[in-house]
């Protein structure tokens, strides 16, 4: 079985608060939840809930001489990775919780790190709807803040509408392309309308991701659902022995 990485909905939100004359820093939101591939079809029996993770993208000369950052997050209810175990955080009234943030040179990037000074690897357990319409902050030059949205949780998607994948594949074995729809876990066969969703595509091929991204009139990444199947074929196919999972990102516009 292939893993498949499924950003179900609401995930991936750029957004960008910074004075138009200062260097700019996009602040990024991915509510990621994941499934398996079985037989080249999503197969969501085993779906999880897999982790918010938040964070900051340098954009064009910025950071070029990374700086102490940090992320606070003034309520909420979830947990993160502290050494072998998770810490729980309850904070019922706005407490403020921070976290350094540590600079990913290959990625330009900064990611949240936890008291050890380790990758948090996400936000887990309660935090599929425990980060839901909380404020964040961030410091450094720029700073700025926003309110997360109100993430909608994995048991929710899979009731509602939540992506599947069939890939299609060569004689070599070799994947050349994919359809891709929204359904409701009960009846994969079946897709459904999901107003205001958008979706892109990326697949894995060894230890990085392929980007496959659909471009509208308006040259914006996102290719609309409107309830019928999306298909399309991969500009060059990925050898079967290279192929290592799919990342479908689902937006919901509202």
């Amino acid at each position: 079985m292939k893993k498949i990485l499924c950003g179900l909905l609401l995930p991936a939100v750029l957004m960008c608060f910074t004075p138009a004359a200062m260097a700019d820093v996009d602040f990024w939101i991915h509510h990621r939840s994941e499934g398996w591939l079985v037989a080249d079809k999503s197969d969501y029996t085993q779906a999880k809930f897999a982790g918010v993770f938040l964070g900051l993208e340098a954009v064009g000369s910025a950071d070029t001489e990374p700086q102490e950052r940090a992320l606070i997050l003034t309520g909420g209810k979830y947990s993160y990775h502290l050494g072998d175990g998770l810490v729980d955080v309850d904070n019922t009234v706005s407490t403020d919780q921070k976290f350094d943030l540590r600079w990913v040179e290959e990625d330009r990037e900064y990611v949240p790190v936890n008291e050890d000074g380790e990758d948090l690897h996400g936000f887990q357990r309660n935090a599929d709807t425990g980060l839901n319409g909380i404020k964040v902050r961030w410091t450094g030059t720029p700073e700025g803040n926003t309110t997360l949205p109100n993430f909608i949780s994995t048991q929710a998607q899979l009731e509602s509408g939540a992506p599947y994948v069939t890939l299609t594949r060569n004689a070599s074995g070799d994947v050349t392309g994919f359809t891709v729809s929204l359904v409701m876990a009960s009846d994969p066969t079946a897709p459904v309308a999901v107003e205001g969703a958008q979706i892109r595509m990326r697949f894995r091929q060894n230890d990085e991701w392929v980007r496959f991204t659909w471009t509208d009139s308006e040259g914006n990444r996102w290719k609309g659902y409107e309830g019928a199947a999306l298909t399309d074929t991969l500009s060059t196919p990925i050898p079967a022995a290279e192929f290592g999972g799919v990342e479908v990102t689902v937006r919901k516009d509202s």
